[in-house]
């Protein structure tokens, strides 16, 4: 009995064959870490369209000095070390120039005249772990003469449901433009990216605020990277010696792609002169390509990523019968 794996249908009963069960596979083996891939190699036999199987990239093709055939590569399909899909095994039944390969769900394959050779885990349907995601530029004007508006960085929950305003100097919050960052780390070099919300304590001379220290217009929000990440709640001391309580959002995890090509965002840290009302001397915002303004300094930056450079995470799974 011969068995063949043909990617891309559930069903494949045509040409003689009898359809027996199908798996998931990764569609595009870019979708996940290069040292996470697993690759499983199909080839067949031009005279007896016998199939074989290697855990390998292209290693089921060309001279078998077992069998003494040339196999003709037919497809190279990939799944990943961490699937938790179907359970797969693949056997070999030595017989000269009839040798001939099985791809069967279990752990073990020493069965029906084959010889356990390799199992892998197929993909779980309900495993499906997007690596985008669609993030956004929110912005929201000031309210007071001679403000300035703010610029923030929101996950993909704020930019679906717009958050309210609980700043009293600024307006309502809206959507300024998408801005697309990675679900999961793809290389050792992607940076992960929190947000943050900041309430800044009042400072020795700003009468209004020691009044109220929870006052709503000491509100900041900024992006933190690397480490801070790991931490929920920790706080820092601003230039003008004001400490600054930070909550990070760590639901999410959010990854500039290093391989990015887009325009540059810069996260800035300004002056707003609110400090004579009772607020925060500061803020921060973004803005493309540089910090500008005086004094206006750049806390962290990264590139944003192109369409072509999104294609490139693309994670589709496909199927194997």
């Amino acid at each position: 009995r011969k068995y063949r794996a043909t990617p891309g249908t559930t069903w494949c009963g045509d040409g003689g064959w009898n359809h027996e069960e199908h798996f998931l596979v990764l569609r595009s083996k870019t979708s996940v870490p290069k040292d996470e891939i697993v690759p499983i190699c199909i080839a067949y036999n031009p005279d007896s369209y016998a199939y074989r199987f290697e855990q390998s990239e292209d290693g089921c093709a060309g001279k078998h000095r077992a069998s003494g055939v040339t196999w003709r590569h037919a497809s190279t399909i990939h799944t990943s070390k961490d699937a938790t899909g179907t359970r797969m095994c693949v056997g070999v039944h030595e017989a000269g120039d009839t040798t001939r390969w099985i791809m069967a769900k279990g752990d073990s394959c020493n069965k029906d005249g084959f010889t356990h050779t390799f199992s892998f885990s197929a993909m779980a349907a309900n495993a499906f772990q997007p690596p985008l995601a669609r993030c956004c530029l929110l912005v929201a004007d000031s309210t007071t003469k001679g403000g300035q508006a703010v610029k923030r960085l929101a996950g993909p929950e704020q930019c679906s449901a717009l958050p309210a305003q609980e700043a009293l100097a600024l307006g309502p919050w809206k959507r300024d433009r998408e801005v697309l960052l990675l679900a999961r780390r793809f290389a050792p070099t992607d940076v992960q990216l929190c947000p943050a919300e900041g309430t800044a304590e009042p400072g020795k001379h700003d009468k209004e605020a020691s009044q109220n220290a929870s006052a709503p217009h000491s509100r900041i929000w900024r992006v933190f990277r690397g480490e801070a990440c790991s931490k929920s709640k920790f706080f820092t001391h601003e230039s003008d010696g004001r400490k600054v309580h930070w909550s990070v959002e760590l639901e999410r995890p959010l990854f500039a792609a290093s391989s990015a090509s887009g325009p540059k965002l810069c996260l800035c840290h300004t002056q707003t002169g609110a400090q004579k009302k009772g607020g925060p001397g500061f803020t921060y915002s973004w803005a493309e390509g540089e910090c500008r303004g005086k004094g206006a300094k750049r806390e962290l930056s990264f590139h944003e990523m192109t369409v072509a450079d999104a294609l490139r995470y693309v994670h589709l799974i496909d199927e194997v019968t």
